[in-house]
Order: C-alpha cells, then structure tokens, then sequence
C-alpha cells in the first residue's frame, strides 16, 4: 500500500530544508566576512606604522633619502619578517641576474670554489678568457678575503651575491698560494656555465657530474647519458650531486628525471590546505642500468629532489652524507616596477611521499669525505675520494646482482 505525505508536512521539510541552507549560506559569509575584516585591520596597522615612522624621518633625518633603496629596503625587510629562509625579494637587478643564471649564464670573475675545512674558499675551476685566468688564478689556491671582507664570516648566498654582483663591475679579491698572500682586482663578466661532466675513466662505469641545473642542463645530460648506452662497456652509472644546489629550474629537473624513471608521477608538491598534487609525470622512457648517487651536506633543494625521485622509481643507492634539507618549493611573481618576490608555495614530495625539507635525505650507505678534500670540480680523484670509492663499491654489487 502507498503511503503520501500530506501538504502541510511537504512544506514543513521544504521550509526547514531552506532555513538551514541560510544558516550555512550565513555561517560561512560571516566567517569570509570576519577574515576579510581582520585583514584590513591588519594592513591599517601596518601601514599606520610604516607612515608614522617614515612621517619622523622625512621631517627629521640629516641624510638625504634614496627613494629606490628604501623601496628595496622596506620590501627586503617586509620578507624577512616571514621568517622564511626560502623566501626572497629580488631587486631589479637581481631578477636579471636570476634570469641569466637560469639560461645558463651567470655573471662572474671565471672561477668556481668549494668551501675547505676552514670554510675558506678553495677554488675549483677557472674558465677560460675570463678576468680570472688573466689575472693567473690557479686551481687551489685558497680565497681568504672579497673586497676586504674574510669569506669564513660569509654564507656561501654572502659570496655568490658578491662574485656576481653588476656586470663590469670590480672587486678585490685576496688569496692564499704556497703560503703567500697576494691581492687582486677582478671584473665581473658574462660566463657560460658548464654543468654536467662526463667521465669513462672507471671500469664498466659512467661517471656524470650535475654541478647545477639550469636551462641547459638537459640537453648536456641527455648528451651524457647517450654517450654511456653507446658504451657497450659501461654496466652502470654514477650520479655525482655533491655541491650541487639545484637551482631554480624545476621543469629542467623533471624533463632529466623524465628519461630515467618508468610511468607515473614522478614530482608532487605539498600544499598549505594540505591538498598534495602531482606536478610532473613520466612517460615510458627510462635508464634502467645501475645507479649510485653521491651527496653530501651541500646538495641542495633541486638535487635532492632528483636524488629522492631516482631512489623511490630507480632503485638508486645513495652514498655519501645527509642532504642539505632544502624541500620547498617556490614561485616568483615580478612587481610592477620589474622587482619580484619568491614566495614559498609548498614543500616537495619524493614519490614514496617523503617530505625532505628540514631534514635532508639521509644516504644508505653514511660515509665522511677526508676533513681536508676538496671535490674536484670535473674528473674524480680515484685516490683520495672516499665517497666516489665506496659509491664504486656498492654499484659493483648492483651491477652483479642486476646481470
């Protein structure tokens, strides 16, 4: 037998159904409302504050203000107060050089350096018809002081924004060779980097050297891995990302990733709401021969991601020491007045959902280089090189058990 239900208890559902879809509608218009309002408080404080205070100053400073650097200044310190390491405000100029650095380019005396035991500067590379070679820079000797300043007192971003700087420009520069101390002047001018380094040099192995990525870091290790599938002798590789800070070129990361690892997602960002979504996936290319990756405490942010996402797909062993534990991920969005801010938007996930960021990624195989090795910048020191021995060791294993 059917049942009805009568006008009056219809309408009852109906009206209380529309009563609480107003509710809803309300609660969350109030809340949207309460944000928007405390947000504007918020600003009104903040520029009542900065208003005031530049009021004082107009009317009472001696010196006379440069309107541009206190632009940049408040900008600066409007960043710094995010506490967030990983977030920066670029000025004009640093968006330009940022830029070049990104195709590959970068603005520089010539020469490249590692840090020593003493956090010295012990140079590692010097590229030809460049202010450093004409002024008879030399592999290893020791930088002490820029412009008069000690390096130990400078953070490696210190140094990196002092050697590049304007292009044209000059600085002093002080080193150390056989115990003598000697001062230079040197020009900062346009330089191409090279980032990958080949090496057939060990038995049945690759070596490949990623000393940074940039735009065209693919296309050199892509000529890198070719050059290893045409060698029938080689049975495995090794990944060289000690020193490597990543850069700031993701999609030139994934497309590397890309013709190593099979199917899938290979990058995933963790976002504030905590939505996780994949960035890059691969298609069905890979490597699948072998691979050891070397780190130590300065791989950094990029590499490490590379690193995770061939150890997660690949298989790949690591040696070496625990990473830097740069894991986020930002955005850069240009002001209108060509200025720019890098905002950290999320924290990067390796496949297997691992969140490195903070705590770096830790090796398989934990070894300590020598307190006073230095790294060569391209062909392995077979002797001396700890890391690069037991790396050696542990792929000999892999390439047995993979035949």
């Amino acid at each position: 037998m059917s049942r009805k239900i009568s006008v009056g208890v219809a309408l009852a559902f109906l009206f209380l159904f529309t009563a609480l879809t107003i509710t809803l509608t309300m609660i969350a218009s109030m809340r949207l409302f309460d944000q928007k309002v405390l947000n504007v408080k918020e600003r009104a404080a903040m520029y009542s504050k900065i208003s005031e205070l530049d009021s004082i100053v107009r009317q009472n400073t001696y010196f006379k203000i440069n309107e541009k650097s206190l632009y940049d200044s408040m900008a600066k310190g409007y960043v710094s107060g995010l506490n967030d390491p990983d977030t920066e405000y670029l000025t004009q100029e640093q968006v330009a050089s940022r830029a070049a650095k990104s195709r590959g380019t970068v603005i520089s005396p010539g020469f490249e350096y590692a840090r020593d035991a003493n956090n010295y500067m012990v140079i590692t590379k010097i590229y030809e018809n460049t202010p450093a070679q004409q002024q008879d820079l030399r592999i290893e000797d020791v930088v002490i002081k820029i412009d008069g300043e000690d390096v130990i007192n400078l953070t490696g971003q210190d140094i990196d924004t002092r050697l590049s700087g304007v292009l044209g420009s000059k600085f002093s520069l002080t080193y150390t060779r056989d115990g003598e101390e000697n001062e230079v002047e040197l020009m900062r001018v346009s330089v191409n980097e090279i980032s990958v380094f080949y090496y057939e040099g060990i038995e049945g192995i690759g070596y490949i050297k990623i000393k940074s990525i940039n735009e065209k870091t693919y296309s050199q290790f892509e000529s890198a891995l070719e050059s290893a599938k045409k060698n029938s002798k080689i049975k495995g590789l090794i990944l060289d990302l000690r020193n490597s800070d990543g850069g700031t070129d993701i999609a030139s990361v994934a497309a590397m990733l890309d013709i190593m690892v099979p199917t899938g997602a290979m990058i995933r960002g963790n976002y504030p709401d905590g939505t996780i979504k994949t960035l890059y996936t691969s298609d069905s290319r890979s490597f699948t021969i072998p691979s050891v990756i070397l780190v130590n405490e300065n791989t950094k942010g990029f590499s490490e991601l590379f690193c995770g996402v061939l150890r997660d797909l690949n298989d790949s062993k690591v040696v070496g020491v625990k990473t830097f534990g740069k894991g986020t991920l930002q955005q850069l969005t240009v002001l209108s007045d060509g200025s720019a801010v890098n905002l950290t938007v999320a924290k990067m996930l390796t496949p297997k959902g691992e969140l490195f960021d903070k705590e770096g990624i830790t090796p398989d195989y934990v070894v300590e280089s020598k307190a006073d090795f230095i790294i060569p910048d391209e062909e392995p020191n077979m002797v001396q090189d700890k890391q690069l021995g037991r790396a050696i060791e542990v792929l000999g294993s892999l390439i047995g058990s993979f035949s």
